[in-house]
């Protein structure tokens, strides 16, 4: 769980100007990460006014007083909040007298504080008789979306009689009373003296243009969103309901894997159009993992330079090279050897050490990663190459490369695919479990050489195979007959998020048969969408490529390392590329310390380039910024996430058009969108098709926008 930490309860000793403090009034730290060698902190800073210019500033002299050669500050400004309603006079009595005196926020109550007036809404409440006769107990839960805290209070027969009106959830009161242990000691509780109502207002949508949500989660979403379809709410906990008030013309409905929210949604809608979709588990069963990368052409019977990398980690924004090995075969038999260790300009942890059985000393006296790639490029002399689970070790000898200036763009065979395909008969293909399985000779798992020749001498029983199969000679002939052993396959596909929309009948019956074979056909962990049924009922949808989970975002995030992945990843999509806010961007162990604004870019800049549209969605998960605080961050479980309800009026939500850092909803493009009316007609509405002019968040300008988003019903 990311912690919220006071910038000043840090920085304790910290000495600033009086211009800069006043802008840090309020922000806290979510991340700080120190590199030791090159003595640079990097850290997360949420504030309430952007820092601007005072940015480099602050930077400067955190850097001053700790002795760092570089602090680089990741700003993210928090948008505005309803941690307490707004003040009214306007409060009805519901016990004791009216309340006087300015509320507080429930998050801090202790004892000592003695009487206190805290304000919020009901979310839990219950008024029962005791087992004592003519003793009642009244209890209710409130929040102020920042904390909460129980209200009890033991009522005599003739206290009950004088309540005004009963505390039902969804209300909002204010209580005057003094703050108490629990009876166990264990949480702090208000017995109430006074409680009256307190008026409410709904975060209000002033923008002059109305935006459209086009990916939308409810409680439908298992376990993944708070946003209610409860006909019987109102505005305030209703996400179509909300989306009505504010004037928005359309909402999209895309839960995970289930489309059982359209009823309630169905109810719930009025003058408002809905959009019916799914978040889907896409798995790519028909081209995804090939065997062959690259053009070049190659008989079976040609050499080939199997190779295999030792790292110190996993992921290769973040760590380096330790070893490379590689061996000249053909024909079944190594003609050349090549091996040399890589200084990676750091110590190794234990667990590598104890995987690998490389250690620092073993490193001393390496040749630096320019050098080491040079000499295995020459090795490699352009011969097609060889690994197995070949995208981690092109991965990483394509990123020292580019770092290098060194030119890299091999044609390569990835044997874990052929395995999987060509060995159905084994549950995992790791390279020991494939090697005992071909009768291979034993050898030092985790060392390069090893790795790389055992690796080669799979080429020969792989080729032997294929020859017999299918009749293949040459290795641009492999992909092509892919079909043809991917029916027989057991390769493991993760699956990527992608969004269904119906435009019009036949799209939402389709969607219908996609939701019912991927729970009862295709459920595995996760009802999964694969390609080939998504192609045979294709009409009348849009397609998405949906969050970070998706295909697009995964192919941004590695396409450092991986290059070919864009496009596969783009051109699975016709209609729409649909790019998010800030989410899930910070800097973090997950993306490594790949800027937020390049992933951003990328992400634009990918559609833009395979012509297609790009759009700016929410993600949305709740239905207010402030439901992260207590209850996104328990039933979410997503740290530091803002996957709430947005508007066009908020400032301060970084994103990118063109290339350009610019606000999220700064300057939306003209172009128009026919959303379509799948319901039947109800409440007076005609359900005639409605045009929405400029009513979606675009990030391209007009003509990369979208036309014609949705065909006419």
């Amino acid at each position: 769980m990311a912690q919220h930490i006071p910038f000043f309860e840090l920085f304790t000793g910290l000495s600033l100007s009086w211009e800069i403090r006043s802008l840090l009034d309020g922000a806290f730290l979510t991340a700080v990460e120190i590199e030791k060698d090159s003595r640079t902190m990097h850290m997360a800073l949420t504030v309430l006014s952007d820092l601007g210019e005072k940015k480099d500033a602050l930077a400067a002299a955190i850097a001053a007083a700790y002795a760092l050669n570089r602090v680089v500050i990741h700003q993210s400004v928090a948008p505005p909040i309803q941690s307490a309603p707004a003040r009214s006079e306007n409060c009805e009595v519901i016990m004791g007298g009216p309340i006087k005196g300015s509320v507080q926020p429930i998050e801090g109550l202790n004892p000592k504080m003695g009487s206190v007036v805290v304000a919020g809404k009901v979310f839990s409440a219950d008024l029962r008789e005791t087992r004592r006769p003519g003793v009642f107990f009244l209890s209710f839960d409130i929040t102020d979306f920042k904390s909460s805290v129980r209200v009890v209070k033991y009522l005599e027969k003739e206290d009950k009689a004088r309540l005004k009106k009963d505390v039902k959830p969804g209300m909002w009161v204010k209580v005057q009373g003094f703050v108490k242990l629990s009876r166990d000691g264990t949480d702090v509780q208000v017995d109430p003296r006074n409680i009256t109502t307190y008026s409410h207002e709904m975060r209000q949508d002033h923008a002059e243009v109305k935006r459209v949500e086009l990916h939308a989660h409810t409680t439908f979403s298992n376990m993944d969103a708070l946003s209610s379809l409860s006909p019987k709410a109102g505005p305030d906990g209703n996400i179509v309901k909300r989306a009505e008030a504010w004037g928005h013309p359309a909402i999209a409905i895309t839960d995970h894997g289930v489309v059982q929210g359209f009823p309630d949604a169905w109810h719930s809608a009025r003058d408002i159009k809905l959009l019916y979709g799914m978040e889907g588990y896409f798995v790519n069963n028909l081209d995804d993992r090939i065997p062959i990368h690259g053009e070049q052409e190659a008989a079976f019977t040609d050499e080939y330079v199997a190779f295999d990398i030792e790292t110190t980690g996993l992921k290769v924004s973040q760590e380096a090279i330790t070893e490379i090995g590689a061996v000249v075969i053909q024909n079944g038999e190594i003609t050349g050897r090549f091996q040399t260790f890589v200084d990676p300009g750091r110590h190794l942890s234990n667990e590598i050490i104890a995987l690998t059985g490389i250690t620092d000393q073993m490193l001393k006296g390496a040749p630096k990663p320019a050098q080491a790639l040079k000499d295995f490029l020459t090795f490699v002399d352009g011969r097609p190459l060889v690994a197995h689970n070949a995208e981690f070790d092109i991965g990483f000898i394509r990123a020292g490369c580019r770092e290098a200036g060194l030119p890299f763009e091999p044609t390569y065979v990835d044997t874990l695919i052929l395995a999987q395909n060509l060995l159905p008969e084994l549950g995992k293909y790791k390279l020991d479990i494939v090697a005992e399985h071909l009768k291979l000779p034993a050898f030092q798992h985790h060392r390069a050489s090893d790795d790389a020749a055992t690796c080669g001498l799979f080429l020969p029983h792989f080729f032997r195979m294929m020859e017999e199969q299918l009749g293949i000679r040459s290795l641009q002939a492999v992909n092509a007959a892919m079909p043809a052993l991917r029916k027989k396959g057991r390769a493991n596909r993760r699956p990527r998020h992608i969004i269904l929309i119906a435009k019009n009948k036949t799209g939402l019956k389709n969607l219908y048969q996609l939701v019912s074979m991927s729970n009862l056909k295709y459920f595995k962990r996760f009802p999964l969408v694969p390609k080939d049924e998504l192609e045979a009922h294709r009409e009348g949808l849009i397609i998405g490529s949906a969050c970070e989970a998706g295909e697009l975002f995964q192919a941004v995030k590695d396409a450092v390392s991986l290059p070919d992945s864009a496009e596969p990843a783009c051109m699975a999509y016709e209609h729409y590329q649909s790019i998010f806010d800030e989410i899930f961007l910070s800097v973090d162990e997950r993306y490594g310390r790949t800027p937020k604004a390049q992933l951003q870019r990328q992400s634009v800049s990918f559609p833009e380039l395979y012509r297609r549209g790009a759009v700016a969605d929410g993600m949305l998960f709740h239905m207010t910024y402030d439901g992260e605080s207590y209850q996104a961050r328990t039933v979410l479980a997503k740290d530091g996430v803002s996957c709430y309800f947005q508007v066009l009026d908020e400032e301060g939500r970084p994103f990118v058009k063109n290339g350009q850092v610019v606000g999220i909803y700064e300057n939306p493009s003209q172009a128009g969108v026919d959303v379509i009316n799948l319901r039947r007609e109800k409440r007076g509405t005609s359900g005639r098709v409605k045009t929405l002019q400029g009513t979606t968040c675009w990030v391209n300008e007009a003509g990369l926008g979208i036309k014609d988003l949705m065909d006419r019903y």
